[in-house]
């Protein structure tokens, strides 16, 4: 009996060794990265209501899967130099859910900006060159909080969705 229940443990662990090479053997990286990117890029310009482009992807599996995305941009106010550039974007997705959802869901686990320029300026009005998205995205959120007291100290056991960015490397310009 036991030797029974041996033999059938290694046969379904066995099974599942094989569908998971198998998933890697058939899994295009550098396909689903890039189909996600261009869907991602109209999603995220309609949003801000600024044009969002970005160069070549290169992906990979291993470990983990893992996607670069260089000659990112966000478009400036008009007649103006891009608001923010960062020179490229490294991505590590979950590879299990990336596989179980047959490339449908990639989930972000972390990414790295690298060589980031951000780029600000005021008008003669003391207004932001970037104020028309923050207006967006103000406008197309009914739900939005209202801004946080000045004199409100943030709680330190609270955890920030930006706890895990990471920037490599940065530059601000003035626009």
């Amino acid at each position: 009996m036991r030797k029974k229940l041996l033999v059938v443990v290694g046969a379904v662990i066995g099974i599942v060794v094989v569908l998971v090479v198998a998933a890697f053997a058939l899994v295009n990286p550098q396909k689903l990265v890039s189909a996600k990117k261009d869907a991602l890029l109209s999603t995220i310009s309609a949003k801000i209501g600024r044009q969002v482009t970005a160069g070549d992807v290169t992906a990979s599996v291993g470990g983990s899967l893992t996607a670069r995305i260089t000659n990112l941009q966000v478009a400036g106010a008009a007649g103006k130099k891009p608001q923010v550039e960062p020179g490229a974007l490294d991505v590590r997705f979950s590879l299990l859910k990336a596989l179980l959802s047959f490339g449908k869901n990639l989930e972000v686990e972390k990414f790295t900006v690298t060589n980031l320029t951000l780029r600000a300026a005021r008008d003669d009005e003391g207004r932001w060159d970037f104020q028309d998205v923050l207006d967006k995205l103000s406008a197309d959120d009914g739900n939005a909080p209202a801004a946080p007291d000045a004199a409100a100290k943030p709680d330190a056991a609270t955890s920030s969705p930006l706890d895990g960015v990471r920037i490599a490397s940065r530059s601000i310009k003035d626009a």
